[in-house]
């Protein structure tokens, strides 16, 4: 195919080559999607039987157009309203995946706090709380130590997350709104993708997904909202705890399990877009069918053995000439139409989204490419700050403090130096005067540090 590439770029004999590229393209795509659904289709039941079976609507009709579009054969129109379902389907998932990103972020926000408030009830003497100083030069060591910028970034963001927040909101408001206006000279659709992360990081965006997860859960979550953290009792503190690890371990699973269903709905999004052009009687589709249609007594090893290497060969045919897909509908959209290969190249162009690992990219979505500007940024910020404020008024002072630690960790490095750094450091802890808050991070930082390897000296 490399060399199919080069003669089109080159606008070698077009109406042969661009026609047998995308065959070709097909053909790749068809068989790697097979491997793939065929793989993760097993690892996906496996789970299913541990977590005793998803049958919710979704999982059915993924299911039914399975049977009729993959084991079974459908064309024409039949195929373009399965390929309808199953887009349809993807963006449900989609919609359940930012409610779950919102519930896990309520659920960080509480767990953060709960670790904070556990050291009122710990022995005094099980952890020692170094001088201000000395705590300061060692979390600066190992903030800058190592020469990786990517891993320094992600500590100090890690730090500004976990260490104490002693701040007025007006310095709050200012590193938040310093921190948006980075993105003036971004897209706007850039910037109102930042502003929901922000928004999820504060709890603030929540939506009828978030809440229609798990009645359970809603209840632990309205639970934290109504409790007295500054009077909380040990007994009390102990029943919390185990609500939230039975929140966020259900959480997670469901999470894992939205991940995988998406991973499959893509490789069978793949199979039905290149039906119509690949050569499909082939070894990697009857093994493919052979597991979708095992029973649970059915050893289905022989057949997954026989897939073994194929998955990276095929991903190192396609990967290797996909991004002439793009060039192609860029630089030849005018030949490709008159060859009416249009819709095969726009399936190929959908595929390589699909392959792309981007599993809950939107599609239908409106991408909105203008220049954002400083004034749309005082404008997104402004609704920010006002939802922040009111936010900030409902809630107690611990849950306040864990939503700005959030939303200062979720900006860029706002630092221009170590010494700007080390006065941040220096100043959350010794600001602290809270002991149980201090144990609390000097913990997490030190069990940070060991899992980096860095040497704690205690």
């Amino acid at each position: 195919m490399r060399d199919l590439v080069n003669n089109i770029s080159k606008g070698k004999n077009l109406e042969v080559n661009l026609p047998k590229f995308g065959q070709e393209m097909m053909d790749v795509y068809y068989k790697y999607a097979s491997v793939r659904l065929a793989i993760n289709h097993y690892t996906y039941n496996e789970m299913l039987n541990y977590r005793k079976g998803n049958t919710s609507d979704l999982v059915r009709d993924y299911n039914e157009i399975v049977k009729k579009g993959i084991i079974g054969t459908l064309v024409g129109e039949e195929l373009e309203e399965a390929v309808i379902k199953l887009d349809n389907i993807r963006n449900s998932v989609i919609k359940i995946m930012k409610g779950l990103t919102s519930l896990v972020d309520i659920l960080n926000i509480y767990e953060y706090i709960m670790n904070r408030v556990e050291y009122r009830f710990n022995d005094d003497s099980a952890i020692d709380v170094q001088d201000d100083e000395e705590f300061t030069k060692l979390l600066m060591e190992y903030i800058l130590s190592g020469s990786d910028k990517t891993l320094v970034n992600y500590r100090i963001t890690e730090c500004v997350r976990q260490l104490p927040i002693r701040m007025t909101k007006v310095k709050f408001f200012e590193l938040l709104k310093a921190g948006m206006g980075v993105y003036k000279d971004s897209e706007k659709s850039s910037v109102d993708d930042y502003i929901y992360m922000l928004s999820s990081s504060a709890m603030i965006y929540v939506d009828e997904y978030t809440r229609n997860i798990s009645d359970d859960i809603n209840d632990i979550i309205d639970e934290f909202e109504k409790v007295d953290y500054i009077n909380l009792t040990k007994e009390e503190f102990d029943k919390l705890r185990d609500k939230l690890t039975f929140a966020i371990n259900y959480v997670q699973g469901v999470v894992d399990e939205y991940v995988q269903f998406i991973e499959l709905v893509g490789e069978a999004y793949v199979i039905l877009l290149s039906t119509p052009y690949a050569q499909t009687n082939c070894e990697e589709r009857e093994i493919l069918v052979k597991i979708l249609e095992a029973s649970e007594d059915d050893n289905v090893e022989d057949a997954l053995i026989a897939l073994e290497g194929k998955q990276e060969r095929y991903y190192s045919m396609y990967s290797k000439c996909e991004y002439a897909i793009s060039d192609i509908l860029e630089n030849r959209a005018d030949f490709v139409e008159s060859l009416m290969l249009m819709p095969m190249f726009k399936s190929l162009d959908k595929i390589t989204v699909l392959e792309s690992g981007s599993h809950f990219v939107e599609f239908d979505r409106t991408i909105n490419r203008e220049i954002a500007g400083i004034d749309y940024i005082n404008e997104k910020y402004n609704e920010l700050e006002a939802m922040l404020r009111d936010f900030f008024k409902e809630h107690s002072k611990l849950v306040n403090r864990a939503v700005m630690a959030h939303v200062l960790s979720a900006l860029p490095v706002f630092f221009n130096n170590a010494n700007e750094i080390k006065d941040y450091v220096y100043s959350s802890i010794s600001g602290c005067t809270d002991i149980a808050e201090k144990k609390a991070c000097k913990e997490i930082f030190s069990t940070m540090m060991e899992e980096d390897g860095f040497n704690v000296v205690s």
